[in-house]
């Protein structure tokens, strides 16, 4: 999914014509660029929103030790918690956390962590499937972003309220049980 497929969808949500009509033909018409803009900004910080408090963005990369030392830096994103560490037959590899890099207690070949996304382009992956997220919870958020900036409070109100619902629909617990109850 395209964060151009998910500003199409926040754009058709809020009524912005002229920004879906952009999107769709290239056609530039009064405002059109300025609302794709923000729409664009709005999605990169709902993207970063859910990667960060929900729906954690995974990767998984080579990686280039240097003196036994993997450093953040090295990543192509900005790692928020080392998952896994695989050696050169894919097991895991025990390792140690330092504050600019981690530590293997053997050879590692590949990382596997989640990120905080960067800002996104109109062209750019979203970093999510739909069948993890699907494009139109992105977009209630994308919406409720937007009505925030435009002073349409109500409507912002009532986009957040639909994208937490749906979010708490994919992150609720597959499986739980409650202790049971005791009578003395």
């Amino acid at each position: 999914m395209t964060i151009k497929s998910v500003v199409k969808t926040a754009a058709v949500m809020l009524k912005k014509e002229c920004a879906v009509k952009y999107l769709e033909t290239n056609e530039v018409e009064q405002d059109a660029l300025e609302t794709v803009d923000i729409l664009t900004r709005c999605a990169s910080l709902v993207i970063n929103e859910l990667a960060c408090s929900y729906i954690p963005l995974v990767k998984e990369e080579e990686i280039v030790e240097e003196n036994g030392k993997i450093y953040f830096s090295s990543l192509s994103d900005n790692p928020l918690k080392i998952i896994d560490v695989l050696g050169e037959e894919n097991q895991s590899v025990s390792f140690a956390h330092k504050p600019e890099y981690i530590v293997a207690k053997s050879k590692a070949k590949k990382i596997r962590y989640s990120y905080s996304p960067s800002n996104f382009n109109l062209e750019d992956k979203t970093g999510y499937l739909e069948s993890d997220v699907p494009e139109r919870v992105i977009a209630y958020g994308v919406a409720a972003e937007y009505c925030l900036i435009v002073h349409a409070f109500t409507e912002s109100v009532n986009f957040h309220k639909r994208f937490i619902e749906s979010i708490e629909e994919i992150v609720k617990p597959k499986n739980f049980t409650t202790k049971g109850r005791v009578f003395i």
